[in-house]
């Protein structure tokens, strides 16, 4: 009983308030560090840089550090999970990695109201960031997240525009410079503080650097655990899914809304998604022991 309470506390909780915050090198800064100290290779390196939504006025940004991915996990894309709760009248959204469920970014939207950047919460303000005279192209893999902005506010190709103006905001940044100086990847997302009327006064531009794997990572101390099975994948019907044991599964679309949630007593389970459109689906399988995520595309 107590494990299976434990599971439906992850799954309602989005895995992260329980496995999130697992890396104890997260360090914090409160100036701008030594040049020489910011990349850390044998880590996941992370850069979350604010940018005003309405003047594109840069504000304050982090630099953090968490283990990494050691199966390859960011070869396709930012191995970022993104997911929203609401309660009431708050709401919050989460970025979570994919690799450990380690929490990246919490944020709450308050409806008629105002929301705060929860985490991270190791934040540098503009002036210790220094520029230097080289503008950093903003890569054409460059990843944008979903947000109510886009449809409410504004398009979604005029979202894209507008996210590629604040790039323009720390594009020459010695912080943007040094990341881009092996590959690297960059992820954009418009945060709305508030739910109802939007305020374009009140949000802000969040933007992430992101220096990871390029090959993958064996150790002959290091034990991976092999991701469970999702196949066909593409399917247009039945989906077959092989778990390591029970537990529960999730499925979230690309803007992290929750489409299924079904306990998993069986090694193999088969799921329907004739009814779901078309397009790219995330599934998480979360037991006692372990959270995986895997994604499937339904053609």
């Amino acid at each position: 009983m107590r494990i299976k309470v434990l599971l439906v506390i992850l799954i309602l909780g989005l895995i992260g308030r329980i496995f999130g915050q697992r890396d104890l090198r997260n360090l914090t800064f409160t100036t701008f560090p030594r040049t020489d100290s910011i990349i850390k290779e044998d880590s996941m390196n992370l850069a979350i840089l604010i940018v005003d939504f309405a003047t594109y006025q840069f504000k304050y940004g982090s630099i953090s550090y968490y283990t990494k991915c050691n199966d390859n996990c960011d070869v396709d894309s930012l191995p970022f999970l993104m997911y929203f709760d609401s309660w009431w009248d708050v709401a919050h959204v989460y970025f979570h990695y994919k690799f450990d469920s380690s929490l990246l970014f919490k944020a709450s939207i308050i409806w008629m109201g105002t929301g705060q950047i929860e985490y991270p919460t190791n934040f540098i303000t503009y002036e210790n960031f220094p520029y230097v005279n080289n503008s950093v192209p903003l890569p054409e893999d460059a990843e944008y997240y979903n947000t109510t902005i886009a449809g409410n506010y504004c398009s979604w190709a005029e979202y894209i525009e507008r996210a590629n103006i604040a790039w323009h905001s720390i594009d020459s940044l010695e912080l943007t410079n040094i990341f881009a100086s092996k590959p690297f990847r960059v992820g954009l997302y418009g945060y709305s503080r508030t739910e109802g009327p939007f305020n374009p006064y009140r949000a802000e531009w969040i933007i992430f650097l992101y220096r990871g794997n390029t090959e993958p990572v064996s150790s002959g101390n290091t034990s991976v655990t092999k991701p469970f099975k999702l196949y066909p994948n593409p399917t247009s019907s039945n989906l077959t899914i092989e778990t390591p044991g029970q537990g529960f599964i999730t499925i979230l679309n690309l803007d992290g809304w929750q489409l299924l949630q079904q306990e998993i007593t069986e090694t193999t389970t088969s799921i329907d998604t004739s009814i779901f459109p078309n397009g790219i689906y995330f599934v998480i399988f979360v037991s006692a022991d372990r959270v995986q995520v895997g994604k499937v595309v339904k053609q």
